[in-house]
């Protein structure tokens, strides 16, 4: 399982200790789930889009200061997946079946169709999305908005994440509150999101809310 927030370099590390663990005659699951910032970045994008279709994941920037932050196990795994003559990682997919969970949709041809501006950034990283989107067996699961905070609202209040063991009553209605009336602005809906407002909340407890509006809504 590789899971959480994570850069490209992170993903690459963590596959290449997986991979350096792993029987290579024997067909593993890899579960990546909640790593919505790799899909937020068109490099990133671009980078798993060829892995999927050459079953090859490169990571060809110049491992420096990066590869010094790393522990023994971890710069063995990246060393066993060098390429000679070259500063470049490749780490082979083979024997493996992916599933992939995230709260990021990944754009589709009507996506495409929609964006009027083909010249723009936005355009070319919604080309690599669906592209992306192609080599996967993608399955998108989505309900309306009041719905979903709906959902949350009971997981928040019932439940209770355990980012926010320590929260009160009223932190978690003020949090709530602050999606709802914000559900067609807020940049996610999702329980995670609830757990970043606590954590604002926690660090600025009397102006969290100017936080929220300059970090969260669209």
């Amino acid at each position: 399982m590789i899971e959480g927030n994570t850069s490209l370099w992170g993903f690459t590390v963590d596959l290449a200790m997986i991979m350096m663990l792993r029987d290579p005659k024997k067909h593993i699951y890899l579960f990546i789930d909640d790593c919505d910032n790799l899909l937020l970045h068109k490099d990133s994008v671009n980078t798993l889009k060829i892995a999927l279709a050459k079953g090859l994941l490169k990571y060809n920037k110049q491992l420096m200061a990066q590869y010094a932050m790393l522990d023994d196990d971890q710069k063995e795994a990246i060393d066993m997946h060098r390429v000679e003559g070259r500063n470049a990682v490749e780490i082979p997919l083979s024997n493996m079946s992916i599933i992939w969970c995230s709260n990021y949709r990944l754009a589709d041809q009507q996506d495409l169709t929609a964006i009027k501006d083909t010249a723009s950034t936005k355009y070319m990283k919604a080309i690599d999305e669906n592209a992306l989107r192609r080599r996967l067996n993608a399955k998108d699961y989505a309900m309306p908005q009041d719905e979903m905070w709906g959902w949350i609202a009971d997981c928040v209040l019932n439940e209770t994440p355990p980012s926010m063991k320590k929260s009160s009553k009223f932190e978690k209605e003020r949090i709530l509150l602050f999606m709802y009336e914000n559900l067609n602005k807020v940049k996610e809906l999702n329980i995670t999101f609830a757990e970043k407002l606590y954590e604002e909340m926690e660090l600025d407890p009397v102006s969290y809310d100017t936080a929220w509006e300059y970090d969260y809504l669209v």
